[in-house]
């Protein structure tokens, strides 16, 4: 009897200790993902026997699979899996896990093209922070990351006071651990809703916030760090506004640098050139709201040359996004 007692203990301390192993592994994977390695991390993932993992250690194996796709900005359909993954830290009350669980799959959603599920599942994941601590720094991280992504898909649907809001929160909580890699992103937004509202000399201070953080900025933000600030320069410093431009370009040449290049060709006369620009910009461009002011920026260049169907064309465009944006907003 004794040996099957000491058997079964020996037995039980080791499960106990592969467990621990296992979850241990996990967190390293964790912790690759917290500082952007995503090849070693990769790598461990597949490394990992999922037919062999337990319960809290499939869903942290789903979570982990999750974040790494949003984080290579990747979408996968794996809904199934991240249900189950949800309904298990619903039914182990893991506020924590259950709250990232939520902003990873409405970022699936986002990077889907679908905002209004976007939103949808990552207002929960806000609902579910307010009862989270956030003193822990990836509580805090992902939730800066969350009301960043809520501050984009409002925009997205055009409700900028909204958006203005979480761009402060998400400004607040990047302070709070010290993150400068992407505060840019996050500055544009609130200087974009700052002008849609109004508020030109809000437009200027967040702007002008950007540029002491340049040497910081992660390159993947560069591009659009640079175009703002050149935005901001056009009939007010020109040179400055060229270097900006010139800097943009080099780093990305995406719908944000087209449209500024535009602005800027604009700004000195030179209307084939910010043609150009802003149709490059309309072909890259996923959000609605400036498509339709880049199309009205167009329609405006033929009108002033008389060319009246390329005109009613343009104008047509700018309706048609205006559609699309509302139709967006219906779907929430």
């Amino acid at each position: 009897m004794k040996r099957f007692v000491l058997l079964y203990t020996l037995l039980l301390s080791l499960f106990s200790c592969s467990n621990n192993n296992r979850m241990s592994e996990l967190s390293s994977i964790d912790n690759m993902l917290d500082s952007l390695d995503y090849a070693s991390a990769s790598k461990a993932l597949v490394k990992i026997g999922t037919e062999k993992l337990s319960g809290e250690q499939k869903a942290y194996y789903q979570l982990l699979k999750t974040r790494y796709a949003f984080g290579k900005n990747s979408f996968i359909d794996d809904s199934l899996s991240l249900n189950a993954c949800i309904d298990y830290y619903k039914a182990k009350n893991m506020k924590d896990e259950l709250a990232r669980a939520y902003f990873y799959k409405g970022e699936m959603y986002r990077l889907a093209g679908d905002m209004a599920k976007a939103l949808f599942y990552e207002k929960e994941s806000e609902l579910i922070f307010k009862n989270c601590d956030l003193n822990k720094r990836r509580n805090l991280d992902i939730y800066q990351q969350l009301c960043e992504a809520l501050a984009y898909i409002n925009i997205i649907f055009d409700e900028d006071k909204l958006s203005l809001h979480y761009c402060k929160l998400s400004l607040q909580s990047a302070q709070k651990l010290g993150d400068k890699r992407y505060q840019v992103f996050t500055l544009g937004m609130a200087s974009s809703c700052c002008s849609t509202l109004g508020m030109e000399d809000s437009v200027g201070y967040y702007r002008l916030l950007c540029i002491p953080l340049l040497p910081y900025t992660h390159n993947s933000c560069k591009g659009y760090a640079y175009s703002i600030i050149a935005d901001y320069f056009i009939n007010k410093d020109n040179r400055k506004a060229k270097e900006y431009l010139d800097s943009a370009l080099y780093y990305s040449k995406d719908a944000v640098s087209y449209r500024v290049a535009g602005y800027y060709n604009n700004a000195l006369g030179n209307d084939a050139k910010a043609e150009e620009m802003w149709k490059k910009s309309i072909d890259c461009d996923q959000n609605y709201l400036t498509q339709a002011e880049t199309c009205k920026k167009i329609a405006a260049l033929y009108y002033k040359r008389g060319d009246l169907k390329n005109y009613a064309l343009y104008m047509s465009k700018m309706s048609e996004a205006k559609d699309s944006l509302y139709a967006r907003k219906k779907e929430i």
